[in-house]
């Protein structure tokens, strides 16, 4: 059964920013190519008739492409934790919790591990192409989403409805659009020139396609990926100790204030959005949001104090690199008959 037919609510919190981290979707699906297993790609592109020159880059942000298309999937882009509202209450309950808004099984979360299922049923041969090939698109896309923190508050409507301007007073934006596009484009602007040069290193090289942020793609991998995180990447695929019923310490200490809303479907051992999510949303607290943030106040972002903070601790970069790690293990946890932690590391 295609993921289609599975649910039919029509969106009632959908994020409206314009953009939709096309760039961040397309830099997480590239990263996430040069980790496949051997077969893996080939694989996939068969299910899209593609050739052999086929990437996951295009197929990543083929959800927002298609949204008007497909009303009910719009809030599974994202996730809302009922009362929350950093950076003053940062609220993120454990899977079992009643501490969600919105419609049971129609968030990012539970998404992610929906179209693993169905990707599994194709694995088994309990599902046709048609809806792995649907399957698969969209969850590069929902792990895409899951990194980019505005997609994991519910607070102003993920970000939306709180005005800013980065870049000068002409340059109105909302805090949503910021995460999605303007950090991450001012990054990409900003990549050193010795980056424009390619890598030693053929998986690296052979998954760009002379985009404007493979020198970006280029500098996250050799700066993060072989260098700072290089002791954390296998562990980014881990789901923690306990995920069979949702961990309870992950329960927020302020469920006084938490409405009943619905639950989120426990993670797996090797499928866990929500353990994943964890310290996203605490960036939320951390660093996206603002003590001060005024919805009728419109602040200026692009500063030393902000948007300098961010780029000092390689934050979006991380956030990608994650993305593009977790997403690659899931498609070999899927579509490779070898599984595990192979293709982790670039040769």
């Amino acid at each position: 059964m295609r993921l289609s037919r599975l649910v039919f609510s029509i969106p009632l919190f959908a994020p409206t920013a314009l953009a939709h981290w096309d760039d961040g979707h397309k830099i997480v699906a590239t990263i996430a190519q040069m980790y496949l297993e051997p077969g893996v790609l080939s694989t996939i592109c068969d299910l899209h008739q593609s050739d052999r020159q086929c990437h996951l880059a295009p197929l990543s942000t083929w959800a927002d492409d298609h949204k008007k298309e497909m009303p009910w999937s719009a809030n599974m882009h994202f996730v809302n934790p009922s009362n929350d509202n950093p950076p003053k209450n940062c609220l993120f309950p454990a899977t079992n919790s009643p501490g969600w808004d919105g419609i049971k099984h129609v968030n990012v979360l539970d998404a992610i591990k929906n179209t693993t299922g169905i990707l599994q049923r194709w694995a088994n041969k309990e599902a046709n192409d048609a809806a792995a090939s649907e399957a698969v698109k969209f969850l590069i896309h929902f792990i895409g989403d899951l990194h980019q923190p505005m997609h994991v508050t519910g607070r102003a409507r993920g970000g939306n409805g709180i005005k800013v301007t980065f870049g000068g007073p002409n340059k109105e934006s909302d805090l949503h659009q910021v995460w999605d596009n303007d950090i991450l484009e001012k990054l990409i602007s900003r990549t050193p020139s010795n980056y424009t040069k390619p890598l030693p290193q053929v998986k690296v090289e052979s998954a760009l396609q002379g985009n404007k942020y493979d020198p970006f793609i280029r500098r996250i991998v050799w700066q993060g990926i072989l260098s700072t995180w290089q002791s954390d990447t296998v562990g980014w695929l881990g789901c923690g100790s306990s995920t069979s019923s949702g961990d309870t310490d992950f329960i927020s200490t302020q469920q006084d204030v938490m409405t009943a809303g619905v639950t989120i479907d426990p993670d797996t051992p090797f499928v866990c959005p929500h353990f994943w999510a964890q310290p996203i949303h605490q960036l939320n607290c951390d660093i996206a949001w603002i003590p001060d943030f005024d919805d009728k106040k419109i602040d200026e972002l692009d500063t030393p104090a902000y948007f300098g903070k961010i780029e000092k601790q390689f934050v979006v970069e991380k956030l990608l690199a994650q993305g593009g790690i977790r997403l690659a293990g899931l498609l070999n946890f899927v579509f490779s008959s070898r599984g595990g932690n192979k293709g982790l590391f670039l040769a």
